[in-house]
């Protein structure tokens, strides 16, 4: 149970703060292209 606890801490660490650096800046571009491609189809 330790080891995937530790997995876990260890990739959502990395997750959140790549998430939280590339989230705003990936989410809306990537929102706005989906919004778009939704509205052309």
């Amino acid at each position: 149970e330790p080891r995937q606890k530790s997995k876990g801490s260890g990739w959502n660490r990395h997750r959140d703060e790549e998430s939280d650096e590339e989230a705003p800046q990936k989410r809306v571009p990537r929102r706005r292209i989906i919004d778009s491609s939704d509205e052309e189809e």
